[in-house]
């Protein structure tokens, strides 16, 4: 009999405890009718014979092995082709399921038939190599993306990345519609592929804590800088969802607001940006990317029908959107690119 659920945990070289103690949390789910299709992505170390003595003890696992190491994107979309059930969920193979992670969101998307995509809130499981900086830092961020949910999730997913991968669960339909995760991203692919199904259809989240992500210094996450990725995965998605013939101003001219005009300014985007806004003044009468910088006065806004606020320090993009709120602009055309937890 075909599973309803699929559960896909792509594989790559992960610490020997770490895995097992990943595996071992699906296998305990509450939820036990699922199958659990496991990719290992050319590992090298001892993952493969780990897989394997799993495998050997319990017949809901399907292994799949690539010979070379294909990256994220590929095991992944493979485990999803492979997969047979209606929905798929995602683990990530140093990370940690509770028990009842499978049952609640199977349970949420069969009472919904609208949902096709349904994340969960997390903790974090730091390792000692993590700096007390980097957890206060980590922390923030875990504070945004706890609060993420509700009314308040669709907003705040264009602002960066509330769903996790590894939380994740989806209409498997739906997910290959939207045409699965992008190998031309190294990271972010999550993210990006979440918010094209947020475009045409409905997304939610569990507040409860149902996942436990580790942070480490080996991961990849934690070695790259997203920013400008994130700059460019919102262009993108801004050039497919805003119309062409949308007069839209970009406020800020900092590095952010620099970088995002970069993304702007290539050539598969269709955004019209007619004025660009510097609140310092320094580049008031300059241009940048042959878009002129004007001063943040009234009539400047004429004729605008979209501000993006490209503008990472919190304080500053509260008192800029009460500015536009107080000069007639209704917020769904305030597009604010980052969270409040970016300092």
């Amino acid at each position: 009999m075909k599973p309803r659920l699929s559960v896909v945990m792509p594989v790559y070289n992960p610490r020997e405890e770490w895995l097992r103690e990943s595996i071992e949390s699906i296998l305990g789910q509450t939820c036990s009718e699922f199958e659990f299709v496991i990719v290992d992505d050319g590992s090298t170390n001892n993952s493969n014979s780990i897989l394997n003595e799993y495998a050997r003890l319990d017949n809901r696992i399907r292994l799949h092995k690539f010979n070379t190491n294909r990256g994220i994107a590929a095991a992944m979309n493979y485990g999803i082709n492979s997969s047979s059930g209606d929905y798929v969920a995602i683990h990530d193979a140093d990370d940690v399921s509770l028990p009842n992670r499978l049952a609640l969101q199977i349970e949420r998307m069969i009472d919904d038939p609208e949902l096709t995509l349904l994340g969960t809130n997390m903790q974090f499981l730091y390792e000692s190599s993590v700096s007390e900086e980097e957890r206060s830092n980590s922390n923030r961020f875990l504070r945004w993306y706890n609060s993420s949910v509700g009314d308040r999730l669709p907003t705040e997913m264009l602002k960066g990345s509330c769903i996790a991968n590894g939380t994740a669960m989806f209409k498997r339909s739906i997910a290959i519609e939207a045409g699965l995760y992008q190998q031309r991203y190294k990271q972010l692919l999550d993210w990006e592929m979440f918010l094209r199904i947020r475009e045409r259809h409905k997304i939610g989240k569990i507040q409860d804590e149902l996942y436990r992500y580790r942070r480490h210094t080996d991961s990849y996450t934690y070695q790259i800088d997203t920013i400008s990725l994130t700059l460019q995965i919102q262009a993108e998605y801004f050039s497919r969802n805003i119309s062409s013939d949308k007069k839209i101003l970009v406020w800020g001219t900092g590095q952010a607001g620099k970088k995002f005009l970069k993304e702007c300014d290539r050539k598969t985007s269709t955004l019209q940006i007619i004025k660009i806004v510097d609140g310092s003044l320094g580049l008031v009468g300059t241009t940048l990317y042959g878009t002129e910088v004007h001063s943040p006065e009234i009539e400047t806004f004429t004729g605008i029908d979209v501000v993006i606020i490209a503008v990472s320090i919190p304080s500053a993009m509260n008192d800029i959107k009460c500015f536009l709120m107080n000069s007639g602009f209704i917020e769904e055309n305030i597009i604010e690119l980052f969270p409040e937890f970016i300092i």
